[in-house]
Parts: structure tokens; sequence; C-alpha cells
């Protein structure tokens, strides 16, 4: 059951991020002789969904099933529309292509099936051949039934219901879709049941979801985590060349050169992370030509969600800045018991020969005292939160926490940064939104976008790597999450021993719980604001312990962020 689910998880998923609707409820999902998810097919589903009126073709398929070998009609339609829709994305999508001749050449390496209808089989055949510029063996008349199948790219909806109406009449039935719809999309009053066992005359690879009577959490539980961005990268696994130039259109120019991106993910993408990249920018743009489709609707995307985020602010403003005055106020208050004298570790001073154990087990560099009239100059936040799609629902929210612990950092003179992180086709981006000395930028961090996956470890590591570029004695990373990490790149198998694991589950949350104890034993200070669910909440736990705020309103916010970061401040 649970690796049906995850199977349907992914069809739902990648038909969403083709369709470029992160709320439909997909009527077919596409599976292949194994019970995973097809693909390409599902790639196909999604793109009917967005170049067609589906509501119109939902009609015409439940007129096509209610007919005898009404299965076989509907395979029939499939196979114009796949061909109809390749024609539009091809040009937008390159990768595309390779996803269709090896489809192609997948289904001619099958053994033919005797219960499929031989017609269907042999026009399925024929299709692919074409496909892979190979001559069909059809006979006449079924050549001319797949040459008037094979819809061509600049068909509409309603081009397309008349071409199978035409086509039906004239080979297998007669009747009238318009007809069919003029009443409602309703032959009798009685309801519709899908035959047992359909699909396997017509040897289909398809299943239609039945959405009707189903609560909010069987829905969720059916179709997971959703992930809506950048159709064209999951379309495949394409180069890194590719992927680096379309997040870089996307997200912005990386803050690094080539070079050192190498020996950064060098560092950092191993283990569990290992077939992964990492891109690190500051969301500036350097235009070179044209911006692709997608790029531009990802911008127009961002656009529209930061001005939703600057209106969720000023409708909360007053809540809000008067949270920023009680945290304020709070960590001040911890600063006031650390202006005494005092004795701290450091990586340079005077030798503490009983520390030095911790540099050889532990490999912690501070080994050293120092003595300091206050610590707090020696003290630098960063902020990190979860741009994953599952926090799509509260960004607003979530952004304006951001500010609200920003801002009262900087009104106690405490550098802070911020970023975001969220990551597509196994490229994690950190997005950093406002640095340490960007005291007056605060307002910025209401740029943040939720939308992608997230594989919360491996940007555990690269928030690291920027917090290791900053000589400071003290750190301290804050993490907005729902401790829900989950990843489309699947970890790596070890050595041949297992095959590739989801990055999510159990799995996902104890790479990320590894992680946090890693940057502990580092020195860094983690603390978590939890901003899931309930059954998000044993995880939360399990990745940050006690270190950890549940907000549930504004009024809390500063009470309970503020006991946290006070009992760290009074640590130092």
């Amino acid at each position: 059951m649970k690796n049906r689910e995850i199977a349907e998880r992914r069809a739902v998923n990648q038909i969403w991020n083709a369709a470029q609707d992160y709320s439909l409820q997909p009527v077919y999902v596409a599976f292949d002789e194994d019970g995973d998810a097809d693909f390409y097919f599902n790639t196909v589903i999604g793109a009917v969904y967005h170049y067609f009126q589906f509501e119109t073709l939902d009609k015409m398929f439940t007129y096509l099933q209610r007919r005898q070998d009404g299965e076989l009609y509907v395979e029939l339609l499939w196979l114009g529309l796949e061909n109809c829709v390749f024609g539009k994305a091809k040009d937008e999508r390159p990768a595309m292509a390779e996803l269709r001749r090896a489809y192609a050449e997948k289904f001619l390496a099958r053994p033919k099936d005797h219960v499929v209808e031989s017609l269907l089989w042999d026009l399925k055949r024929a299709h692919c051949q074409r496909i892979l510029g190979q001559a069909d063996d059809l006979d006449e008349e079924k050549r001319k039934i797949l040459d008037a199948l094979e819809f061509p790219a600049d068909c509409n909806t309603e081009q397309v219901t008349d071409r199978m109406d035409l086509l039906l009449n004239q080979y297998f039935f007669k009747g009238h879709f318009k007809e069919f719809e003029e009443l409602g999309g309703h032959i009798s009053d009685s309801p519709f049941f899908w035959p047992k066992g359909w699909g396997k005359r017509a040897g289909s690879a398809l299943r239609r979801i039945d959405w009707e009577g189903k609560t909010t959490e069987e829905k969720d539980s059916l179709m997971g985590k959703a992930r809506k961005l950048y159709q064209r990268l999951t379309f495949s696994r394409p180069s890194a060349k590719v992927v680096r130039a379309y997040v870089e259109s996307c997200f912005g120019k990386s803050m690094f050169s080539t070079a050192e991106m190498a020996e950064i993910e060098k560092k950092l993408c191993t283990e569990a992370h290992r077939e992964c990249l990492l891109h690190f920018t500051r969301g500036e743009f350097t235009e070179t030509g044209e911006l692709t489709r997608e790029a531009a609707e990802q911008r127009e995307f961002a656009e529209k969600q930061r001005e939703a985020n600057e209106a969720y602010f000023q409708a909360n403003e007053s809540q809000t800045m008067l949270a920023v005055n009680k945290l304020t106020e709070r960590i001040r208050n911890a600063i006031l018991l650390q202006l005494e004298p005092t004795v701290y570790r450091t990586r340079a001073g005077n030798l503490l020969a009983g520390k030095v154990w911790r540099n050889v087990y532990l490999h912690d560099e501070r080994i050293f005292e120092k003595t300091s009239d206050s610590q707090l100059d020696t003290l630098t936040v960063d902020i990190l939160l979860d741009g994953s799609a599952s926090q799509r629902e509260q960004q607003a929210k979530v952004a304006t926490q951001g500010f609200i612990i920003a801002e009262s950092l900087t009104r106690c003179n405490i550098p802070v940064r911020v970023s975001a992180f969220s990551s597509v086709s196994g490229c994690t981006v950190m997005q950093v939104l406002r640095d340490y000395h960007d005291t007056s930028r605060n307002k910025d961090i209401l740029h943040f976008l939720a939308a992608g996956w997230n594989r919360d470890g491996l940007a555990l590591r690269a928030a690291d790597y920027l917090i290791e570029q900053e000589r400071s004695e003290h750190k301290m990373l804050i993490i907005l999450s729902d401790a829900h990490p989950n990843d489309d790149q699947p970890m790596p198998s070890k050595e041949g021993l297992h095959l590739p694991k989801d990055y999510g589950g159990e799995a996902g949350v104890q790479d990320v719980a590894e992680e946090v104890s890693r940057l502990r034993r580092k020195g860094i200070w983690v603390i978590s604001v939890f901003t899931g669910n309930d059954r998000d909440l044993p995880a939360a736990h399990k990745i940050y312990g006690r270190e950890l705020a549940r907000i549930r309103s504004v009024s809390w916010f500063a009470d309970t962020v503020g006991r946290l970061i006070q009992e760290r401040i009074r640590e130092m």
C-alpha cells in the first residue's frame, strides 16, 4: 500500500508539473508495467490539462466509455492527444523528444499482450514505429485510422473533439458528441461506473481517479505534497549545465564562480546528496538574451507572491510591529546580562589544554580562551526559511515571521542574514534575501517565495558553508520549517547494496536530524520555529529536540521565540 501511495503521489506531481496548475485534481494518472509512475505519459496528461479545456475532454471520455468497447475508444483518444501535445510542447521543452523516443522503444520491446484489443495494439505499435522514424506495417484501413488519429499540433479543444467524432462515425459507430455535450454530459440519470478491470482489454497504462466523496485528508494522502515548479526541468534529468542555466534564469546569478561552485559541491554534495547540485544567489539577474517562457512565468509568479506578502504584512502591521517590540525587549534583556567581563572559548588566544581533545575528536577549533567586556560583538545569526511548496499556503506568514526576528536582532545591533531554500531537479537553491550588512533591508524578506521541493539536509550544509565564511566566535541558526523534508531526487544507492531511497519520510527526517546534530557539535546553536501541522510535529522533535518553538498566533511569537534566543545568549 505504501509503495502504491508513493507511485500515485509521483504520478500526480508529474501531472501538476506539466499542467502548470498546482490545484487541479487529475482525472487520469499513468503507470508502467511495474506499477511505477509513467514519467512520459503523466507529462502528456499534464500537458493536455495545460493546452486544452479538460472539462470538455472529460465529457468526451465519459461519452466514449459509456459505449460498448468504450475503453478502446478512450485509449484511441489518448493516442491522438499524445501526438497533438507533443507537437505543441516539443519546441518549448526539448527534453520531451528524448522521453518520447524512450517511451516508444520501451513499448516496441514488449511482447504482444493477447488480452489487449488487437486493433489498439497494432495502432499503438505503428505509432511508436513512426515516432522512431520507422515504417509501420499496417494494412491500408488501419493506416487511415492512425493517420486520422495523429492529431496535428495546431488543434484546439473543439477541433480535437470534432476530429475524434468524425473518426468514430467513419470507422466505429454512429453518434455525435455535441448532442451528448448539449445534454450536460449525461446519457441517463443513472450513476456512471467504470467496469471492473477497466483498461485490461485496452492494454491501458492509465488509471482514472475518483475524487468524489474523498475527505481532504484522503486527497492529501493520495496526492502527497505538491511541488509545482519549473516544468522543463522535471520532464527529465537534464545535464548539470542545463539545470544551472535554468535555475539562474529563475532565481538569479550565482554568488560564486564556476570553479568555486565545483569545489563547494565537491565538499558538500556527498553521501545522501552525492548526485545533487547547489546554487547560491542574491536574486540578481544578468540578462544575456530573451527569457524562456518558464523563466518569465517564474519571475511573474515571484512578483505576484511578493505583492501578496506585502499586502499580508500591511494588513497585520500593528500586530507585527508589536511582536518586534516585545522580541527586541527580550533580546536586550538577555544582552544586559552579558555586559560583565567574560572569559570565553575561541579559535585563538590562550590554549586550554583540557579542551584539546575536542579538536581531535569533535573538530572543534575553539580550544583557546579570551576575556572580553561583552561577547555580543562576536555573535552572528542566520535565519533559514523553508521555501518548499508545502509552505505555499502560509508563505506570507513565514515571510512575516522571518521579518520579525530579523528586525528585532537588527535593533539590538546583532548581525543577521536571512536565506530561503528550495530544490528543483536535484539542485538546491540558497537565496540570500538579506545579508549581515543589509541593516535597512529587512523588508526584502517579503520577497520570500515558496515553491519546489526541499532537501533540508543539503540546505543545512549550504547554510553551514555560508556561516563558516564569517569568523564570528558565536553563531546561531534559526530555521523556519515544517519539518517535512521531501525531494524528487532520491538518495543514491551505496555501492549497489540497495536501491535508491526517496528523500523523504523517515530517511529524510533522519538525514536532517544528523545534519542538525553535526552543526551543534561544531558549536552552532540551531533552533527551529515550526511552521507545520500536527502530523509533522514528531518529526520536528526528532530533528530539533527541545530547541523548537511552535507558534500558534502572532501574539505568542515574541515570548516563544524570545525564550529560545535568550537561553542561547545567556550561554555565551
